[in-house]
């Protein structure tokens, strides 16, 4: 699917989506591919929605336990406020979830984190995911969770997307960014989507989450 039929189908999407938008919020939490082109693109997307607020916190090295801890991330951070103004740098600590929500529930929330469980315990990403999902419903919001995409070493992902559907299916919606994607076959660091083909892949990454968020 090229560029262009995503940027229309997304414009039809905006026009005849079932959902109603009338100064509502939308929070965007994600990890090091919501520093960079994937969730750059999103929020660009979600910007375009009329009447609605738009709230990006991402923290590269991110799981759950960063935004309630407010971890400090080594690697890179992106926020922008629905003002639209932004704060970049390296290092820094991660928004705490329960602050950000303390300012205004809000209506949607999309949750990026899922490559960086890749080294922990079941037990500890089924705790820690389901500790965030279970956190953002009961505060009203409704969720979309998205999965990790694809990446030169395949062999984690079905692992990862069994741990999310059994910690969040309960409590949000699933995006299996596997499904969509398609890691270049070189360039890039294996997992991050760089290069020309590598952001390319970004973006169309970001174009298909946002439609499953207007359905």
């Amino acid at each position: 699917m090229t560029q262009k039929f995503l940027l229309f189908t997304s414009l039809l999407f905006i026009f005849f989506s079932s959902k109603t938008y009338s100064n509502e919020l939308v929070v965007f939490i994600g990890d090091s591919h919501s520093v960079t082109t994937f969730g750059r693109t999103l929020d660009k997307n979600l910007r375009t929605l009329p009447n609605m607020d738009v709230k990006t916190y991402a923290s590269c090295g991110a799981v759950g336990r960063y935004f309630w801890n407010g971890t400090n991330t080594h690697c890179g951070y992106f926020f922008r406020n629905k003002n639209g103004d932004i704060k970049r740098g390296v290092k820094g600590p991660t928004p705490k979830i329960n602050e950000i929500f303390e300012r205004k529930i809000p209506d949607y929330t999309i949750i990026q984190l899922s490559g960086n469980y890749t080294g922990y315990r079941d037990e500890f990403i089924l705790s820690d995911m389901k500790k965030m999902a279970k956190f953002v419903t009961e505060k009203g919001s409704e969720c979309l969770w998205v999965g990790p995409a694809d990446s030169r070493n395949r062999t984690r992902i079905p692992r990862l997307n069994r741990l999310i559907e059994e910690s969040v299916a309960s409590y949000c919606k699933i995006f299996k960014s596997s499904e969509v994607t398609t890691y270049p076959e070189t360039d890039g660091d294996g997992i991050h989507y760089s290069g020309v083909e590598g952001r390319r892949e970004a973006t169309n990454w970001a174009n298909y989450v946002f439609d499953a968020f207007l359905n």
